[in-house]
């Protein structure tokens, strides 16, 4: 059975619970929570065969594990200073950041769905005023947007921080 096919049947019977109780902030907010948690485990606890570049993502986080700072660092000055160099060393940092927390790849997962499902679920609950416009933005992720979380972690990451920016310049908090 395919996954979106349970995570549609979580945003239908989710929403149909929390809204049986009313439609106030908090059932509301209980929903996002509920559908944040659950869109996170998928993103975080996935087999390294789901998704285009899931497996890529595996060698790349193995790799900036074993790699020494000074070579990171050597890497940053070749690459954003004498610009000789195409990598991505920004997620290099990244990893090897997460990689001395604990070298986990699920952690590193974990860790790049909470930067991205945190700002999303704060931006629904700050901007939806009832359940059909939440089981509409969830449904529209599930459908459209899902493949994001599951194969595209620098994007998932950059969306994250996006959605805290807007949130900011909305605001007007900058």
């Amino acid at each position: 059975m395919d996954i979106k096919v349970l995570l549609l049947s979580a945003v239908f019977l989710g929403g149909w619970f929390f809204s049986s109780q009313g439609n106030s902030s908090k059932n509301r907010k209980s929903y996002i929570i509920f559908m944040m948690i659950l869109l996170t485990m998928e993103s975080c606890l996935r087999g390294l065969s789901v998704g285009s570049d899931t497996t890529n993502y595996y060698y790349m986080f193995k790799s900036a594990g074993a790699e020494q700072w000074s070579y990171i660092w050597q890497a940053m000055k070749e690459r954003y200073i004498e610009m000789t160099r195409t990598e991505d060393i920004g997620f290099m940092v990244y990893n090897k950041l997460i990689y001395m927390l604990w070298p986990n790849f699920s952690f590193m997962l974990f860790i790049s769905a909470l930067t991205f499902f945190v700002p999303f679920g704060i931006l629904l609950n700050r901007y939806t005023k009832d359940f059909s416009q939440l089981i509409f933005i969830f449904v529209l992720y599930v459908v459209l947007f899902n493949m994001i979380a599951m194969s595209g972690v620098r994007k998932e990451i950059a969306l994250g921080f996006s959605v805290w920016a807007f949130m900011f310049y909305v605001d007007k908090d900058y």
